[in-house]
């Protein structure tokens, strides 16, 4: 049987007026049996284009009138274009409501009569449902993405894409990545380090590094606006047995080093570094020597001056910020937890059981994110319940990047 990450997201999309516990229901086939996955790695773009039934809970309303495949496009004569119309258009109605559905069958539009309703005394159509886009495989993508701050570099089957999330648009890039290199983007390009040499994979040209107040480059981290932040290392005086670690920020087109910050002792070697979308701040991450155990969180600022923030990883692993103030952290597999900078506030947010445990990278708008595994990717916002949208599938994906950045 195959198995497709889209049957787990139908569980969090019944529709139905609030969260109540689901109706008993008979043994239904399995979504990928009932609806044939794409054979290649297949994008979701363009504008919604209504909301597809993917299963009919026997004895519900649905049961006998809607099937799987329909593409649901109005509800009592309200246009239906994406799943959450759809959920606040329900959410209006009573049990026992009679509405007109309208439903593209294929290549025929056709109206159904529902009767609200089922056993949970909700008003229940008794359907799960997916927003419908149109699908294009990766190898037909023709498409080029404009700069901005919602575009993020994700590399698919050892080719880095660009993908705006705002516009749902994807770009195929010329740029090869192997799994095991570190790659890093910036607003002008994708760098990656290897063998102590900074490379512009774009360009195919190695950077040279200015060794700055004796620091040496190891690896990159991450980056802030067009500069790379970078691990650095540099021997200490009168003792030869010791090497200092520390954090610079560089320039890969000057090839000068903005400000290069050793680590305080016991924070760990420095493994990530995320910048906020406005270059204000830089949370840090340092591991012990080897890298099983998180042993050090800061918030730096933009020009390398660390914060001094205690009791950070108590809120989990810093995964991105979700704009210039708040930064995101997995807590657990069904727990996120929101951390405001400057002030120290915390929020934790309850997680669509769909992406427990999943990769997660925010969009960079206070709302969305990002929610990965190994051939799925999905578009959570956070701040709505059941409103996951699924972005691509059948993708051998290994990578995203930050967001807001070109290719040069």
């Amino acid at each position: 049987m195959k198995r497709r990450f889209i049957s787990l997201l139908v569980t969090s999309l019944v529709m139905v007026a609030c969260a109540q516990t689901p109706p008993e229901r008979g043994a239904l086939p399995d979504v990928a049996e009932a609806v044939d996955p794409p054979a290649q790695c297949t994008f979701l773009v363009g504008e919604p284009q209504g909301v597809l039934v993917q299963e009919v809970t026997p004895d519900s309303a649905a049961d006998g009138l809607l099937i799987v495949g329909d593409v649901i496009v109005a509800f009592d004569n309200q246009p239906t274009l994406d799943s959450e119309s759809l959920l606040a258009a329900l959410g209006e109605k009573e049990v026992g409501d009679v509405v007109e559905v309208s439903v593209k069958r294929g290549d025929e539009e056709t109206e159904q009569t529902l009767t609200l309703g089922d056993a949970s005394g909700e008003p229940r159509i008794g359907v799960m449902i997916r927003t419908q886009y149109q699908s294009v495989e990766a190898a037909d993508i023709d498409t080029e993405v404009e700069p901005g701050p919602l575009t993020r570099p994700i590399a698919i089957a050892g080719v880095i894409y660009l993908f705006d999330v705002g516009s749902n648009v994807w770009e195929r890039t010329e740029v090869e990545v192997a799994d095991e290199i570190n790659w890093v983007a910036t607003t002008a390009g994708i760098y990656a380090m290897q063998d102590e040499v900074i490379t512009d994979l774009v360009a195919g040209e190695e950077i040279t590094h200015d060794g700055f107040e004796g620091w040496e480059p190891i690896r990159v981290i991450g980056s802030v606006g067009e500069d790379l932040i970078l691990v650095v290392t540099q021997e200490v005086p009168d003792e030869p047995e010791r090497v200092a670690v520390g954090v610079s920020r560089f320039n890969s087109f000057t090839s000068e080093t903005t400000w290069a910050q050793p680590v305080v002792e016991g924070f760990g070697i420095p493994i990530s570094a995320l910048g906020s979308p406005d270059g204000s701040a830089i949370a840090v991450v340092g591991v012990n020597e080897g890298g099983s155990e998180i042993t050090g969180i800061d918030i730096w600022d933009g020009e390398g001056r660390p914060g001094g923030m205690e009791d950070l990883i108590a809120l989990g692993t810093p995964v991105g910020w979700m704009d210039n103030e708040t930064l995101l952290f997995r807590t657990d597999v069904e727990v996120a937890s929101v951390l405001t900078v400057p002030g120290g506030a915390t929020e934790e947010i309850t997680l669509e059981p769909a992406i427990g445990g999943l990769p997660l990278f925010p969009v960079g708008d206070g709302r969305g994110v990002l929610a990965l595994d190994s051939q799925s990717l999905v578009l959570d916002d956070v701040t709505l319940v059941g409103d996951l949208q699924v972005l691509a599938e059948n993708c051998d994906f290994s990578r995203v990047g930050e967001p807001g950045w070109s290719v040069a």
